[in-house]
């Protein structure tokens, strides 16, 4: 503790609670927003609260250009098309409405607006030269947590990778969390969601980069998150506790995200995405046991508080087999959601296993930040477990 160092950053403001979007309105003007780009999920736009985001702009006499012409898993290119929309139509703030995907775009859009360039040419970490136009973020699932990372990951396909811009312009400004969004999302969609906002919590806690206070926020990401994902999955939106509690716990894992970084189970997870078209919240739910199981040697003491945060009965157990009571019960969550439990499941061929090795040692900001170090044969093997 003696050695401890921290620079803490994230957004400037946050807005939290059942009905808050109709408080969009004013919160852009807070920001002093005028002409308005919503990046928006091209479903969330079809969804019935989206026009009550388009009214709470109107109302506080402001207009808005909606840009929707985006993948899941986006390519920079698309980003790059977002942020010329807002160069050319001289606006001034961007909402980020929808999961990972649309936050990463907007965000994105916001630097490309002022610094120009390609999103590509930012892919790395700190390469943003200047601020961005001011940015709003409002999630519509309980997952990415990008509402308030510094990160936008993209999908460059034709060279089978992903990566991440990542910068400190990329915080948003501001992030209104309505749980009264997620209601209905699917089962399969919660299921995925808040077990990538499981991912998130878990490796945060336990990377390398770890400290008290991205600790304090995963530990409690990991209670909340453990306490009502099932229950969102099951009962959907007539349960608003378990969607409100998943949006918080979220909410705190990307905070822990954003403080202490991943580790092997994202860096395992890319290639599943750029060779596969896996999405990213599947691919990780699908891995964490195992990669939970792999590491706990490495930090049993941490992984039995996790088995705590879960709800665990730990009585007479040492820290390593509680730890592995962790893994076993994230595998549990993966199975309360429609979701493959298999690399095979997901209809990945076995053949690609090691290629797929190899690639995940490239995505070393995950890697290097992993408790235990792992080589191309134990990811391998890790796959192979996972398969």
């Amino acid at each position: 503790m003696a050695d401890l160092n921290l620079t803490l950053e994230g957004p400037r403001r946050v807005v939290f609670g059942r009905g808050s979007l109709d408080q969009l309105g004013r919160e852009v003007r807070r920001l002093d927003g005028t002409r308005i780009l919503i990046v928006a999920d091209p479903r969330v736009a079809e969804l019935e609260f989206f026009p009550r985001a388009l009214d709470s702009l109107h109302r506080a006499g402001l207009s808005a250009v909606v840009f929707t012409d985006f993948s899941s898993e986006p390519a920079p290119e698309q980003a790059d098309d977002a942020g010329r929309l807002a160069r050319e139509r001289s606006l001034d703030l961007v909402i980020g409405l929808g999961g990972g995907s649309a936050m990463d775009m907007a965000k994105a859009a916001a630097v490309l607006a002022t610094n120009g360039g390609r999103a590509e040419d930012y892919i790395g970490v700190e390469l943003v030269p200047h601020q961005g136009l001011p940015k709003l973020m409002v999630p519509t699932t309980a997952g990415t947590g990008s509402e308030v990372t510094w990160t936008a990951v993209f999908t460059m396909r034709a060279e089978k990778r992903k990566g991440g811009i990542n910068s400190p312009y990329l915080y948003p400004e501001t992030a209104l969390l309505d749980p009264e969004l997620t209601f209905d999302l699917p089962p399969e969609a919660t299921a995925y969601t808040g077990l990538d906002a499981l991912a998130h919590a878990v490796e945060a806690y336990v990377s390398q980069r770890s400290n008290p206070v991205s600790d304090m926020y995963a530990l409690k990401a990991v209670e909340l998150i453990g306490r009502f994902l099932e229950r969102a999955v099951t009962r959907g939106g007539s349960d608003p506790e378990a969607r409100e509690g998943m949006l918080l716990g979220s909410f705190l894992a990307g905070k822990a995200l954003a403080g202490a970084g991943v580790g092997a189970c994202h860096g395992l997870s890319y290639p599943m995405g750029a060779f596969h078209g896996i999405g990213h919240g599947t691919a990780n739910a699908v891995l964490l046991p195992q990669v939970m199981l792999f590491n706990c040697p490495a930090r049993p003491d941490k992984y039995a508080a996790l088995a705590r945060a879960l709800g665990l009965d730990c009585a007479g157990l040492d820290d390593l087999a509680a730890g592995k009571l962790a893994a076993e019960r994230a595998a549990e969550l993966v199975s309360c959601g429609a979701i493959p439990a298999s690399l095979a499941g997901l209809g990945i061929p076995e053949a690609a296993l090691e290629e797929m090795a190899e690639a995940a040692l490239k995505v070393k900001l995950c890697m290097d930040n992993n408790p235990r170090p792992m080589s191309r044969e134990e990811a391998l093997a890790l796959y192979r477990a996972a398969y």
